[in-house]
């Protein structure tokens, strides 16, 4: 046995005169391939000490211990600040999370992005292979926009597939991992009418996903128990609309007693255009609970969500199975007023 340079996949396939797929069906152990060439493709193996990360397990047709949590990244997420940017507080909070908790189960959670403007069909393929090759054993997607329907497609084909904050028809195998975005939104809004307060205006995240959605629902809820009219305020979730929105806000000379935003970030906007002055007359209250709030003058209000119960359970429904196919993470209240 000679002791080369480690080949890739395509030199193997090159020195045993077959296409790449072919190599890839015999290390997956694909019943399609004539003994012969499985004969000849495995003595090149050998002789060249050729062992991919996935070699052993695949040869016994045992999916790896490797989940993929795929980044959605739309056009809105370019913009400065947006809470789909890679780096941003939002996304690290899920990402770190989902490691942890795969790593405490013995899994590797490794990232990948998909660009809104890619082929969706080239995205299915892409995806639907590294299944068919064993190489991860889950797939959980987030930041998927309703339009991003290569995820109902692999559920319907029975994929194992979790979706953050877009919902899989309950009818297919897809997994929906949700935040309890109503009732946290509605208790938000609440707080501010214990204290009295009326004059109630609620920015609006990315209409696209299901969170911006129910979180004004739960806001449009709480008013409408108090018969009072809702001050809805499109925006997205994006630090740079927040702070147009501010901008326009302090124009007009609109003053609403407090504003429940459909995100840090955007609170975050608000509170550089507009400054201490106006935060001293006008409540302010976010979601997501990010690490700076308590850092911010004043300290920022927010919605918590319980981002370790999101991925240990999310983790916990891949490797044992769920019942339900639905996963909610919790909420809560931090009031810093």
């Amino acid at each position: 046995m000679t002791h080369n340079k480690k080949l890739t996949s395509t030199q193997i396939a090159k020195l045993a005169g077959v296409a790449r797929s072919t190599v890839s069906k015999v290390i997956n152990n694909y019943p399609d391939i004539p003994e012969a060439t499985k004969q000849k493709v495995m003595a090149v193996i050998e002789q060249h000490n050729y062992k991919p990360n996935v070699f052993s397990s695949a040869l016994k047709g045992i999916p790896q211990k490797i989940i993929t949590l795929y980044l959605h990244t739309t056009a809105n997420d370019s913009l400065t600040s947006s809470m789909g940017n890679l780096d941003s507080s939002y996304v690290m909070s899920v990402m770190t999370n989902f490691i942890y908790c795969a790593s405490q189960q013995g899994y590797l959670l490794q990232v990948e992005v998909i660009n809104e403007s890619d082929c969706q069909e080239s995205v299915l393929k892409r995806i639907k292979a590294t299944f068919n090759e064993r190489l991860i054993c889950a797939a959980v997607f987030l930041g998927l926009t309703d339009n991003a329907t290569f995820i109902d497609r692999l559920a319907e084909q029975g994929y194992k597939v979790f979706s953050i904050d877009r919902i899989i028809d309950d009818s297919l195998d897809g997994f929906n991992v949700t935040t309890d975005d109503f009732n946290g939104s509605y208790e938000a809004t609440r707080l501010f009418l214990d204290r009295g307060l009326t004059e109630i205006s609620f920015i609006g995240g990315d209409f696209t996903k299901l969170s911006a959605r129910q979180r004004e629902a739960g806001y449009r809820a709480a008013l409408k128990e108090a018969n009072i009219t809702p001050d809805v305020i499109p925006c997205g979730y994006s630090e740079l609309l927040a702070r147009s929105i501010a901008e326009d806000l302090l124009k007009r000379g609109a003053k609403p007693e407090a504003i429940v935003c459909a995100s840090d970030i955007i609170a975050y906007g608000i509170i550089k255009v507009c400054g201490r002055e106006f935060l001293e007359n006008v409540k302010l209250i976010g979601f997501d609970d990010l690490p700076f709030n308590e850092y911010q003058q004043p300290p920022l209000s927010s919605v918590a969500v319980d981002f370790h119960q999101m991925a240990e359970d999310t983790i916990k429904a891949i490797i044992d199975g769920c019942e339900s196919k639905r996963i909610i993470a919790k909420t809560q209240l931090r009031n810093r007023l």
